[in-house]
């Protein structure tokens, strides 16, 4: 069980139900690596090959059963200057990629 905030998340994994996303935040400073180790699956979600290599897709689920959905994805290139978008529960976001998540839209 994660601990990331008020409500205990049992679990974090992949899925495949793309809600539609847009950038919402970012992650600065941080591999596809780093990504991969702290979420515990690889890129799972195929994108736009012109524009993202790395784009996962995912799910926290809390200890009541309620799922929220969350995508990481580079785009043009910002992996090769370790930045990642992102689109999700910004808390949840910002506990686990504490130090390199940032809201807004802006690099």
């Amino acid at each position: 069980m994660i601990n990331l905030t008020a409500e205990p998340i049992n679990r974090i994994e992949p899925c495949d139900d793309n809600p539609g996303t847009h950038k919402t935040g970012e992650l600065r400073n941080i591999t596809a690596d780093e990504i991969t180790a702290i979420l515990g699956f690889e890129p799972n979600f195929s994108d736009d090959p012109d524009k993202v290599v790395n784009s996962w897709l995912g799910r926290f689920t809390y200890s009541d059963g309620e799922r929220r959905t969350f995508a990481i994805w580079d785009y043009k290139g910002s992996h090769k200057d370790n930045k990642f978008s992102t689109w999700g529960d910004q808390e949840l976001l910002n506990g686990l990629f504490y130090g390199h998540y940032h809201h807004g839209m802006g690099w």
